[in-house]
């Protein structure tokens, strides 16, 4: 009855087939009827106001009811605002494809979810265990039947928001296990990471798909002992392959990175003994320690141009390799990166290169021939030690220090060219190299006694000193030009840098050409302003310098975008540069609600009444406007906040006057209103 005023906490908590509510009252008086908290069913019941007492069956008619249930669409993201204590959210689906779909919950709360049939019987539920991840749900939905979908605070008492997203593949049938035996996890970010493998395939390729979860990440372990294994291909998918993922796979001999991969994991593939050759692409980024780790067949590898480091004992005992190419990206070797590489005979370390750790290439017994770029400042201890077959290396004017040990026991080591920058070289740094007759320095002579050398150098102090000089070289041999003394364009300053070409054998300098880089003058979006439509809104970004060269796209700079970018509001594009370009340009987009336009306009006695067309979706409001001015000088406006508000009156205006009417939606977004266009103005003349 309308004499109701409160309703307590949970009288109505578990009526789960408790579909409508016959009130006598109007809905205004429901509305102020204060109902406690664990009354879920009865705030989601269809109301029927104004009742009889007879009243006993919906007469069919429209109530006008506003509490019907919020849909959701796979990939879709709903946000759950729990302003009561013990509130819930409940989202409708109705899948068009029968499939396996994930309902889950996004972020760092403590959250509860649950499915139900179209009878609120309840089909599946799950928590986070009280923990700091959120609640996923995984069930196989039925195509064309209806299920609520309900979130709410794993604590009944907690209030805020949270975000829910569903998610799946949408197959026509039940899914099968897949073909090899793969388990998995689902990360934050909706994809799948490989955990473990239980099948016996030699010729195996990574899906880019599990179950319809995108595969980006192999985890530590997976496929480690997979002894079976002769040949894998990991897909473009996959961009981390992680710790110890193909450890002891004893019998792979061939495995193709895709091109997305940006990181190899420590001890990724650490004793895969018949594993023959290795190309790492270009995305890679980092070759963590140990991951080719006494894999000793392994003749060849190329590095991609992306790699910045090589991590310790990466290739720690890869006995049959004979090269490898280091790009010009590496900055740093590790600690016994290349140690006991029995092998290798040659190595060129590129002028981007730092620092070369201690044991890098220790025992490189068959190496001889060693190039070490401009770039290098230090030697680690023991770097070279035991290169027997060294018969003559070239330190650069970069380095500062050697380490101690760092050629011991070079024992066909005949000469040696030390630039002038080095200050100290460590103990038996050139200890047992007993062939040492040369030393070509390209100091004078009093820097060269002002060096601090460590003791067990004999074999260095007896050797011929030739100040300022370098070994013989009759006809230089340029190398490719490198860049030096980089200094990046940004938005405000030209870049410029060095082009310089080496001797490649004495280092000798043959030619260096300053050159600049133009500044970026114009940074623009293809848009700035869209009217809602329901579709992703991603303007395209051009970028030019202040030549007129318009900048590349994933060369020059990247750019990444707000989410959410369908829904009115004000969004950001982030626009950042790289190679030969530095720093970064935020530029907005907005996107505002739909217009409408006047449906009638009618005149009365000093007044006007003004109707428009309804817009409710992504629309708060509207707002008429009016002058008796076409050019709307000086007007007057209305708000209606309102969505279900299409007219309004306004009186108190001067009789038989002519006035010229408009009106324009509005959205409110984070407490800022976002305006349609006006609608084209019509006129009136009111009446006396």
């Amino acid at each position: 009855p309308d004499s109701v005023t409160s309703i307590g906490e949970g009288a109505f908590e578990e009526c789960e087939s408790l579909t409508d509510v016959y009130y006598s009252g109007s809905q205004d008086q429901w509305n102020n009827i204060s109902i406690g908290i664990n009354n879920w069913f009865l705030k989601n019941a269809i109301i029927h106001y104004n009742c009889n007492d007879d009243d006993s069956e919906d007469t069919g008619e429209d109530t006008g009811n506003e509490n019907d249930f919020e849909s959701i669409s796979t990939g879709e993201i709903k946000t759950v605002d729990i302003t009561t204590e013990g509130e819930y959210k409940c989202f409708l689906f109705e899948p068009k494809e029968s499939g396996n779909y994930t309902f889950r919950a996004i972020g760092d709360y403590d959250t509860y979810g649950s499915v139900y049939d179209s009878n609120f019987d309840e089909l599946i539920s799950d928590d986070d265990g009280n923990g700091d991840n959120n609640f996923s749900i995984r069930y196989y939905f039925e195509a064309g039947v209806q299920y609520y979908l309900v979130a709410r605070f794993y604590e009944g008492g907690e209030t805020g928001s949270f975000n829910v997203q569903l998610i799946g593949d949408r197959s026509s049938e039940e899914p099968e296990e897949p073909e090899e035996s793969y388990y998995y996890d689902i990360l934050d970010d909706g994809t799948a990471e490989i955990t473990d493998y239980k099948g016996s395939a030699t010729d195996l390729t990574i899906p880019s798909k599990i179950d319809g979860y995108i595969v980006t990440s192999i985890g530590e372990y997976a496929f480690c002992d997979c002894t079976s294994l002769t040949s894998v291909t990991i897909g473009n998918s996959v961009t981390s392959i992680g710790e110890d993922a193909f450890q002891n796979c004893t019998r792979l001999t061939s495995v193709t990175i895709g091109n997305s991969v940006t990181s190899i994991g420590y001890g990724a593939f650490n004793w895969c003994e018949s594993l023959k050759n290795v190309t790492i692409p270009d995305s890679v980024t980092n070759i963590g320690d140990n991951a080719f780790y006494k894999c000793t067949s392994i003749k060849s590898v190329t590095i991609g141009n992306s790699v910045t480091s090589i991590g310790d004992c990466a290739f720690y005992e890869c006995t049959n390799l004979t090269s490898v190419t280091i790009p010009n990206s590496v900055t740093s070797i590790g600690s016994s990166a290349f140690c006991d590489c029995t092998s290798l005979t040659s190595v060129t370390i590129p002028n981007s290169v730092t620092s070369i750790g201690r044991f890098a290439f220790a025992n490189c017994t068959r190496l001889t021939s060693v190039t070490i770029g401009n770039s290098v400042t230090s030697i680690g201890r023991d770097a070279f030690a035991f290169c027997t077959s060294l018969k003559n290396v070239t330190i650069p004017d970069s380095v500062t220090s050697m380490g101690g040990y760092a050629f011991y026991n070079c024992t066909r080591l005949t000469s040696v060219t030390i630039g002038n920058s080095v200050t100290s070289i460590g103990e038996q740094a050139f200890g047992v190299c007993y062939e040492l007759e040369d030393v070509y320095y390209c100091g004078t002579k009093t820097q060269w006694n002002n060096i601090s050398i460590g003791s067990g150098n004999d074999y260095l102090l007896i050797a011929k000193i030739h100040y300022n000089s370098l070994p013989p070289c009759t006809n230089h041999t340029p190398a490719t030009a490198v860049k030096e003394n980089v200094k990046k364009a940004t938005c405000t300053a030209a870049g410029s840098y060095d082009s310089v070409v080496y001797c490649s054998v004495c280092n000798h300098v043959i030619n260096r050409t300053k050159k600049t880089v133009a500044k970026i003058s114009s940074i623009k979006l293809s848009g700035t302003s869209y009217i809602y439509n329901g579709k992703t809104k991603t303007p395209s970004v051009t970028v030019k310098d202040s030549k007129g060269k318009t900048l590349v796209k994933n060369t020059d700079y990247t750019v990444s975008y707000a989410s959410g970018r369908k829904y009115v509001g004000k969004y950001s594009v982030k626009i950042t540069f790289k190679g030969k370009y530095s720093g970064t340009k935020t530029l907005y987009f907005t996107i505002k609600p739909k217009a409408t336009s006047i449906s009638s306009l009618k005149a009365g006695s000093k007044k006007f009444t003004v109707k428009w067309y309804k817009r409710s979706t992504q629309t708060s409001g509207y707002q008429v406007q009016y002058s008796t001015s076409s050019k709307f000088t000086s007007p007057k406006t209305v708000t209606i906040s309102k969505t279900g508000t299409t007219s309004k009156t306004v009186s108190k205006l001067k009789a038989k006057k002519k006035y010229y009417v408009r009106v324009r939606t509005y959205k409110t977004v984070n407490g800022t209103k976002y305006y349609s266009s006006w609608s084209k103005a019509k006129y009136v003349t009111t009446k006396s």
